[in-house]
């Protein structure tokens, strides 16, 4: 998990974004470093903030499995687990919530903010998914 980086109080975004790439490169941190470090993310926005940026994206990652299970098939999407699925998505939204305040996160252009939410924020529910009625 993206915490697993230890933040010092001089560590700019850059160097966040070199410490998540020493991750393997099947990893999320690894795929998130490559993505942010495309998008020039770690020029504007600071290690604390690109941090807020790769849990929330964590989280959606999370989320979209949680409603849509894995692969082609609907393994892990057991409506017993409404409740945690209900818990996953609201700290996700905390999440987002936190974000959207962040400087660094206001500071990006329209094309990098837009950029970034397409491969790391957006959660869909596919529509094989959805609750009868919907």
């Amino acid at each position: 998990m993206v915490s697993a980086v230890c933040l010092t109080v001089r560590m700019n975004g850059q160097q966040f974004l070199q410490k998540l790439s020493e991750f393997p490169f099947d990893s999320f941190e690894y795929y998130f470093s490559q993505i942010a470090d495309s998008l020039c993310l770690g020029d504007v926005m600071g290690a604390g903030d690109l941090h807020r940026l790769s849990e929330a994206a964590s989280l959606a990652r999370h989320c979209d499995v949680a409603f849509n299970g894995l692969g082609d098939s609907c393994e892990g999407v057991e409506p017993e687990r409404e409740l945690d699925r209900i818990m996953l998505e609201q700290k996700f939204m905390a999440s987002m919530g936190k974000l959207r305040y962040c400087a660094g996160w206001n500071s990006l252009s329209r094309f990098q903010r837009e950029t970034a939410t397409r491969f790391f924020l957006e959660v869909a529910v596919a529509e094989n998914h959805l609750a009868p009625g919907s």
